[in-house]
């Protein structure tokens, strides 16, 4: 264990593996254990069973941009040149594959991903003009994912945020977004829930605006645009059913005048 950090602290290349969670506790047990001695603490492992695998690295290729994502049954390790790691959800690719930059929430778009949504839209409106600094609208959001949107009222497991940023930015890569937590507004269909926000309007400029939905507390998003047809469920929009995908032209468009 020393040694695996002592390598990733000299930025030498590394490689991902699947270790049982039991190893690695009773490796960190080991390692802390004569400190705890010293200290009079009986320090004991006592493991459940079938505990999830996690990852481990060995000396390997570090991909040019400096980390890597890992696929295995709970998540995906991505470890940056710099030392500092980010416990993010799995894929369901095979191999490994490059994730976003450490300190970035993953994004599921198109990524085969089970965290991903089944579906999700902007619902309305399709656009905004206002003054600066004047409230918006309300901004409806949806999001259809089996088993947790189906039945009456929002399942805590799901997280909806609105936000708005540069006409040219992409939300899932680029900078400039702010996002404000969204609320449960209504079902809206027998299996998608139906969201709400409002923002204050920026200075004067071009916008996009769009919606997005975690349901692994954060660590990974489903970034959505809008319907095909407003107000018309399922008809289009982005997530892991068949035929959508995230396009950048169909955000909901934002007008600022002083």
């Amino acid at each position: 264990m020393i040694e695996r950090l002592r390598a990733l602290l000299k930025r030498r290349s590394i490689e991902l593996r699947v270790l049982a969670m039991s190893d690695v506790l009773n490796n960190v047990a080991a390692l802390t254990r004569a400190d705890a001695a010293a200290r009079r603490v009986k320090l004991e492992i006592d493991t459940a069973p079938e505990l999830p695998e996690v990852m481990d690295y060995l000396e390997s290729q570090m991909p040019e941009n400096g980390f890597l994502c890992g696929d295995f049954s709970v998540a995906d390790l991505a470890v940056a040149p710099d030392g500092r790691s980010l416990v993010v959800p799995y894929t369901s690719s095979t191999g490994f594959k490059t994730a976003t930059p450490p300190g970035s929430p993953l994004v599921l778009n198109e990524s085969d991903d089970p965290f991903e949504a089944d579906r999700c839209a902007i619902r309305s409106p399709a656009s905004i003009t206002g003054s600066a600094f004047t409230n918006s609208p309300v901004v409806f959001g949806q999001i259809g994912e089996i088993p947790f949107t189906p039945g009456p009222g929002a399942d805590p497991v799901i997280v909806a945020q609105l936000g708005f940023g540069p006409a040219t930015s992409n939300p899932q890569y680029q900078p400039g977004w702010t996002w404000i937590p969204a609320q449960f507004n209504v079902q809206a269909a027998p299996i998608e829930d139906e969201y709400r926000a409002s923002f204050m309007l920026p200075l004067p400029g071009s916008y996009r605006y769009a919606y997005r939905f975690s349901r692994n507390g954060g660590a990974g998003w489903t970034y959505c645009d809008r319907e095909d047809v407003a107000g018309m469920p399922g008809s289009g929009g982005s997530g892991s059913n068949a035929g959508l995908t995230f396009e950048l032209e169909k955000l909901g468009v934002l007008t600022v005048t002083p």
